[in-house]
């Protein structure tokens, strides 16, 4: 995990006008004290020690009854002795709250997406398996992006996210850690490649989406591929939910 994703994405906010409402639905958390005792707790019990929470009961005399979170001092601010179930509610509202104002306004700037043009989520597969008496294995499995034509219609670099949406409207993806994904006609198969996406960014990157470098290239260049796959990716994780494909199996 970046320990410096917080203070990036602050950074990226500040540099766009247009997410200047969703900065400030953040920033008003920095001094709002419920969030503050969320936090100060948060991380007195992890890096320091256990809060002690006192829990009293009369049954037959007297009504001395209490759920109650001890004091405790956490980066130099004292936190006093409260009543947890009132603590818990105030947090917990406060949360739900602020997290429907944050995904609202996140939602509402869906339509300003940057660079959505560069934005590919329809990727198919082709997954070829050797089959005998004992066992199955994957020979190689191959990806694709359809294309009209030829790779002009896209852009150098674009960003890889497999994703699908079922009828039901429930949305699948996944980490894609595929390095190559090869361009071809659409309609066509293998016959019809044009060209690969090469990774550019790396595996090791908090983004959902993974860049891509745009090139050309022939059918050789699939051969290659096919040939080292079993190599180069020795553990593969696909989740079939998240793209359409064919899968191919021959006995040995």
């Amino acid at each position: 995990m970046d320990r410096q994703l917080i203070r990036k994405v602050n950074s990226k906010l500040d540099a766009i006008s247009s997410l200047a409402n969703l900065k400030t639905l953040l920033d008003v958390n920095k001094v709002n004290q419920t969030f503050l005792y969320l936090l100060a707790f948060d991380n007195y019990i992890k890096h320091i020690k256990t809060i002690l929470v006192t829990v009293k009961t009369s049954f037959i005399i007297g009504s001395n009854d209490g759920f109650l979170i001890k004091e405790f001092i956490y980066d130099g601010i004292s936190y006093p002795l409260v009543n947890a179930l009132d603590k818990v509610k105030e947090v917990n509202d406060y949360v739900q709250q602020k997290a429907e104002e944050i995904l609202t306004e996140v939602k509402d700037q869906l339509p300003n997406c940057l660079n959505n043009s560069q934005r590919i989520q329809n990727i198919s597969f082709k997954q070829v398996m050797k089959e005998n008496a004992q066992s199955k294995a994957v020979e190689y499995i191959s990806f694709f992006i359809d294309v009209q034509n030829d790779i002009s219609e896209l852009p150098n670099e674009i960003m890889v996210l497999p994703l699908l949406v079922k009828p039901n409207d429930e949305i699948y993806s996944f980490d894609f850690r595929i390095k190559k994904i090869f361009i071809r006609k659409k309609g066509s198969e293998e016959d019809g490649i044009v060209g690969y996406a090469e990774l550019k960014n790396g595996l090791e990157t908090n983004e959902f989406y993974r860049i891509f470098e745009v090139h050309p290239c022939g059918i050789d260049e699939y051969y290659r591929y096919i040939f080292n796959f079993v190599k180069d990716y020795p553990q593969v994780t696909l989740n079939y939910y998240t793209m359409e494909g064919t899968i191919i199996i021959y006995k040995d």
